[in-house]
């Protein structure tokens, strides 16, 4: 089965140090496929750790905004702190 995901992620830096940034991302995402959800949209906070000049490590936790649900009995709107909103990963900066 085909499985696609098209989005849009805007990712604003709150606070920059030498080391680390905290980030909050603003996104809109539309799923297609083997999925419950058909879209989204809402803002993630995240923190990311900068490894090297090119290397960060990113970490992303939390969803605070709108799921439009296909399979299950309605939509959800809100904060999320559950397990399948937790987002963890590197970043390379060419």
């Amino acid at each position: 089965m085909l499985r696609t995901s098209v989005g849009l992620t805007i990712r604003m830096m709150l606070y920059v140090c030498s080391w680390t940034e905290l980030l909050l991302l603003v996104f809109v995402k539309i799923k297609d496929g083997d999925t419950t959800k058909a879209g989204q949209i809402g803002l993630r906070p995240g923190i990311a750790v900068k490894l090297n000049d090119h290397f960060s490590f990113i970490a992303k936790y939390g969803f605070l905004g709108y799921r439009k649900n296909v399979n299950t009995s309605g939509d959800s709107f809100g904060l999320m702190l559950t397990s399948e909103d937790l987002s963890i990963g590197f970043h390379y900066n060419f």
